[in-house]
């Protein structure tokens, strides 16, 4: 051990806070929090301790400490989850789930709430709901409130003086609260009935929806009592029977947990009202040393740090550690009562079942094909002699078809699976006039990574660039410019599939049958992909404002209104001349045809 780690070592206080420990390169290598600075992370560099084989060998990089200190362990608890899923640390259990799952909003800060779809849940005023899984189901209930309740789904704060009701009015997929066809306390009663709907509570919605079923029915009013029978229908038929479904009213989140030696997976099921309403699955690949209370502990404040929501009760296949200060934590960031419950009999136990069934066969699924998977990274770090296995692979591509809206891509493969949520794409600045595939590529790169530097992440095992020697030079001064000469960097060439590496001159020709190979060329055929679906999308964006642009009368704001209600100008083409009327007026419908011609 250095003498300037023992000194750090010798100056650690005796009082609770979060330590972080360093590799010689000043990289995370882990993150911890302890009651005693002093005592827990002395304890790692005791041999009497037995530690395991991945202990040993994080102790063995160690070269340095840093630690800050805390009021309470609870402070130390969010602290410690914080800089975790800042920093990514190597050696701690990570909570990653590589679906990004969308979530539905309701904003009840704004005057007149609005629906929207959103990846990113926030704590603020307005109302969230999901992860909706699949994704595809997001849009299916946000269509689904339009048609049953009214809530709008169109963007922004609505104006006191508003324009006409727009074609989601029309079609019966809006109460249009901005051209005055319903009141605000009408809106607002559809909104609250919105809400009670997405929070899957079925009961409470059922009763104010029979009261105004009859409310209206007294009054005669038998249109709008026969909209409240049809949503009483609707919520009959969301009542599928299900296998973990209960006659309850319960918020509850049933875990399931499956480990086979280092490598673990989780599945958290949604219960919301009694019934199952989503899930989502989480994959460790490597749980380390930890034994399964440890490791599902820490997976549970990871999980509910970012959660849009907390529920009542929280289903256990097994007790976790620290259960009294999560149990604390979590009361704090719910702002409500919760439990955490390893359950022994009824229909809770079948619930923790059911999800651990679930994490079980998709454990199999998972690391069955992420074995592959890691046998390849692992070959490639043969031929490319690089010191370990690249467990992170970033990989750019240029595309500028016939020279236009020249843009670049960067996918990733985190343990040689896709990370697509960690997919970049880039829009070309510094090149003019004729295109520039160097040029490009070495501004991308660096861009890229002075970013990196600035938030001070950590860097990718691997940088790989599309294209041959010319490319890979242009990606290496961009690097050098950075001070990441030692960052390892290779590039593929098309038709030959020759890999050429920073410093070497001669190129790598593998079989075709190499995994090596068949890695390198996933990664740059899904950033060509990518980089292409990005160009498509840049060119359509550019012919469509051009051509809604040279009609009379249409303006940004009506262009945006066009594209978000028809989809596309082969949309407004094909639409007719009372759903056109509907959103730009008749006197600009007849612009619109005589540039864009009929539909």
């Amino acid at each position: 051990m250095a003498q300037a780690l023992e000194r750090k070592l010798e100056d650690l206080p005796d009082a609770p806070g979060v330590y972080t420990f360093l590799d010689a390169r000043s990289r995370v290598l882990y993150v911890g929090k302890a009651k005693s600075l002093r005592k827990r992370v002395g304890s790692y560099f005791d041999a009497s301790r037995g530690h395991g084989e991945r202990t040993r060998a994080m102790v063995a990089e160690i070269r340095d400490v840093e630690w800050l200190l805390v009021d309470n362990e609870i402070e130390a608890l969010v602290l410690e989850n914080s800089i975790v899923k800042q920093r990514r640390p190597r050696y701690n259990v990570r909570l990653r789930d590589d679906k990004n799952f969308p979530y539905l909003r309701i904003s009840l800060s704004e005057e007149v709430p609005a629906m929207s779809i959103v990846r990113r849940p926030k704590r603020d005023e307005d109302a969230f709901f999901g992860p909706f899984v699949p994704a595809s189901t997001a849009r299916k209930t946000q269509r689904l409130v339009a048609q049953h309740f009214g809530v709008r789904s169109c963007r922004g704060p609505i104006e006191e003086k508003d324009h006409r009701a727009c074609l989601y009015f029309h079609i019966d997929q809006c109460l249009a609260p901005c051209a005055g066809h319903c009141t605000k306390e009408q809106y607002d009663a559809a909104v609250r009935e919105a809400v009670l709907f997405l929070q899957g509570r079925d009961g409470p919605l059922r009763e104010e929806l029979e009261r105004r079923m009859l409310e209206a029915s007294g009054a005669q009013e038998f249109e709008r009592a026969a909209h409240h029978r049809d949503l009483l229908r609707m919520l009959e038929r969301r009542q599928e029977p299900q296998r973990v479904a209960s006659t309850g009213l319960e918020q509850q989140d049933a875990w399931g947990f499956h480990r086979d030696g280092g490598r673990a997976f989780l599945v958290v099921g949604f219960v919301r009202e009694g019934l199952l309403r989503g899930r989502r699955e989480f994959a460790l690949r490597e749980a380390g040393d930890q034994d399964d209370a440890s490791l599902l502990g820490d997976a549970v404040r990871q999980y509910y740090l970012d959660a849009a929501a907390v529920p009542d009760e929280i289903l256990l296949p097994h007790a976790i550690d620290q259960d009294a200060l999560t149990l604390s934590w979590l009361r704090q960031q719910a702002g409500h009562a919760v439990t955490l419950h390893v359950p022994q009999r009824g229909d809770k136990v079948e619930r923790v079942r059911w999800a651990s069934e679930n994490a079980r066969e998709a454990h199999v699924l998972k690391f069955a094909r992420g074995d592959a998977a890691r046998e390849a990274a692992e070959r490639l770090a043969e031929v490319l002699d690089l010191d370990g296995t690249p467990e992170r692979i970033e990989a750019f591509d240029i595309s500028n078809v016939q020279g236009s809206d020249i843009v670049a891509s960067m996918v990733v493969f985190v343990g040689g699976e896709p990370a697509r949520r960690e997919y970049r794409t880039f829009r070309i600045q510094g090149v003019s006039g004729a295109p520039d595939d160097f040029a490009s590529m070495r501004e991308v790169v660096h861009r890229r990574y002075r970013r990196v530097l600035e938030e001070e992440r950590d860097l990718p095992d691997l940088v790989l660039v599309d294209g041959g020697k010319g490319q890979l030079g242009a990606a290496a001064d961009a690097l050098d410019a950075l001070g990441l000469s030692e960052l390892p960097l290779c590039s593929l060439a098309k038709r030959e599939e020759l890999i050429f590496r920073r410093g070497v001159e001669e190129p790598l020709r593998l079989e075709r049958s190499d995994a090596a190979l068949q890695l390198v060329q996933r990664l740059r055929d899904e950033a060509h992909r990518f980089a292409i679906t990005f160009h498509r999308k840049q060119r359509s964006a550019r012919t469509v404002a051009s051509a809604l642009d040279a009609v009379p009368g249409i303006g940004e704001k009506r262009r945006r209104l066009l594209l978000r209600t028809f989809g596309s100008v082969e949309g407004v083409r094909a639409a007719s001349d009372a759903e056109l009327a509907a959103v730009v007026g008749e006197r600009v419908v007849r612009s619109l045809r005589l540039v864009l011609g009929e539909g």
